[in-house]
């Protein structure tokens, strides 16, 4: 049962970084094709704050309920590489995430 619950949020972060950083880049990058530069720099403080409230907390949430469902369900060896890899990946792909949510 717990598996199940751990699984379900799993799945849950996944949607949610998925469809807010979507969301929120496409946000974004229609106020940049405006032109407008008032309505650029409210956005981005939107998209900032959005980032910080749904993006950031799934994206802390889903290593770790990553790792816990490896360690409850049937793959509980999982090398120590795939977890080097992963941390990696991630930590490439957060400082792009953190360098292009500067406010201008």
């Amino acid at each position: 049962m717990i598996y199940e619950i751990v699984l379900f949020l799993h799945v849950i972060g996944a949607f949610v970084l998925f469809g807010t950083g979507a969301g929120i880049a496409f946000f974004f990058v229609i106020s940049n094709r405006s032109g407008n530069p008032a309505f650029i720099a409210h956005t981005a403080g939107t998209v900032v704050l959005a980032d910080g409230i749904f993006t950031a907390t799934a994206a802390v949430a889903q290593p770790i309920s990553g790792y816990i469902l490896t360690q409850l369900g049937a793959e509980r060896r999982v090398d120590c590489a795939v977890f080097g890899i992963i941390r990696v990946c991630r930590a490439i792909l957060a400082s792009c995430r953190l360098d292009s949510n500067q406010t201008p």
